[in-house]
């Protein structure tokens, strides 16, 4: 279903979408995995959490990943970078990485931050996939497949000059940063 919120066009799931999806998703599983599903739910239900689910997390992260807000708070992470970020655009990254959404379409007029938003998903989407074990599993791929992370935009030039270029420098300016309060280890032979 589609609303509209203050002029921001969410769409939202209904009771029934998410009663259909999880209907789909049990139905395909097979009949142990239907036990472990519904007492994990059953757990969740009951205390708001659930060991099967924390075991199952632990066995794909060897890090479990900090939360969106203190990625872009830490100075460990982003904190540094994101000082001066808009509390909106840091709410919609909160939102857009809760764990609800597995795509964004971010719009609207010059100087939003859509772009920003876009360096800051993909530096997340990294930082992800290096919290995993084995991502390529975690992922479904293939070992020898690239896990790719696309910079889109209007045009190629300006998702390479605009998005690829900003995480570039991003990730340079985090290890340099975090090389210089020695949070990170160099070992050379």
């Amino acid at each position: 279903m589609l609303i509209d919120e203050g002029g921001r066009y969410q769409t939202i799931r209904t009771d029934e979408d998410c009663l259909e999806i999880f209907k789909h998703e049990f139905e395909s599983l097979q009949p142990l995995e239907r036990e472990v599903a519904l007492a994990a739910f059953s757990d969740y239900l009951q205390s708001g959490k659930s060991p099967i689910i924390e075991l199952a997390s632990q066995a794909i992260y060897k890090t479990p990943p900090v939360t969106m807000d203190q990625f872009l708070s830490d100075s460990y992470f982003l904190g540094s970078i994101c000082k001066t970020l808009f509390p909106k655009v840091k709410e919609e990254l909160c939102e857009i990485f809760s764990g609800q959404y597995n795509r964004a379409i971010i719009g609207g007029a010059l100087g939003l931050g859509k772009t920003l938003q876009g360096v800051i998903g993909i530096l997340r989407m990294v930082y992800e996939a290096s919290c995993l074990w084995n991502p390529h599993e975690t992922y479904g791929v293939g070992s020898s497949d690239f896990i790719m992370f696309p910079c889109i935009s209007s045009t190629e030039d300006v998702a390479e000059r605009n998005i690829l270029l900003e995480v570039s420098l991003m990730i340079v300016y985090i290890l340099i940063k975090n090389l210089n309060q020695k949070k990170i280890v160099l070992l050379m032979e």
